[in-house]
């Protein structure tokens, strides 16, 4: 999907979009990419404040014209990557948005690091990346991308959502995901590490995980097939079979020799 190109049409999923932010009158929401004001306008009237960050200066006037009657709506024409989320720190804010599917990942992690600041994270997705960010561990789909979310929050798919349901129709499928702030990693002493161990481990996709840390981390195969197996993880797992408990008791086993 390209930069503010498709427009969600379906009113029944924007409903549902709507609908999974849970919102209330002191709510301070930022939608990201507001396009031409389908979603703005089902949530303006809702809450205390809404920003709307939208990177195209056409769309961006185009959305201040609409809204101008309303005191409690902001457009920001700017690209969120360049956001600073830190200002809209709040007890009750909230972030909902179709992104663009080229950054995805950036604008993924933008959310997922700043978790401490948001009550609720409402996002459409691509199908294929959305089914990522829910695998089971040990499915196809169970990645890097899946652990990463694991460890920054808690997720649940709000519903799929057809290519039919905008205008002009994109090549793929999408899905809306409702995230929740996962802080029980946010004071873990060994955070930077056990990121990277995630990142290490599925950098050889046809290796097994031992194989792809003694690979990466240049320790000795018998000392890291021992702290696995202490873990209850054989020998010949892969790296999708090992769910984020797991790799953080692995990190923690592995700080005393990095």
């Amino acid at each position: 999907m390209d930069l503010g190109q498709h427009f969600l049409i379906n009113k029944n999923i924007i409903d549902k979009i709507v609908d999974a932010l849970d919102l209330s009158k002191q709510d301070i929401v930022l939608e990201i990419g507001g396009g031409k004001g389908a979603l703005t306008e089902k949530i303006v009237d809702k809450v205390k404040k809404i920003y709307v960050v939208e990177i195209s200066t056409n769309l961006a006037n185009f959305l201040k014209e609409k809204f101008c009657s309303y005191s409690n709506l902001e457009v920001i024409n700017l690209d969120f990557l360049k956001l600073d989320l830190e200002r809209f720190s709040t007890q009750n804010f909230k972030i909902v948005g179709n992104i663009p599917y080229s950054i995805t990942s950036e604008i993924l992690h933008k959310i997922f690091v700043s978790n401490y600041l948001w009550k609720i994270c409402v996002i459409m997705l691509q199908k294929e990346v959305a089914e990522k960010v829910l695998a089971d561990v040990g499915s196809k789909f169970f990645c890097k991308l899946t652990l990463i979310s694991n460890f920054y929050s808690k997720v649940e798919k709000v519903c799929d959502v057809s290519r039919r349901n905008f205008y002009p129709q994109p090549k793929v499928n999408s899905a809306v995901l409702k995230f929740l702030p996962n802080l029980e990693f946010s004071d873990f002493k060994y955070k930077e590490l056990m990121l990277k161990i995630i990142d290490l481990s599925f950098k050889h996709k046809r290796k097994t995980l031992l194989n792809s840390l003694c690979l990466e981390l240049n320790l000795e195969k018998n000392l890291l097939n021992k702290i696995l197996i202490d873990l209850g993880i054989k020998s010949d797992s892969r790296p999708n079979e090992v769910d984020i408990y797991k790799y953080k008791k692995i990190t923690e086993k592995l700080s005393k020799f990095m």
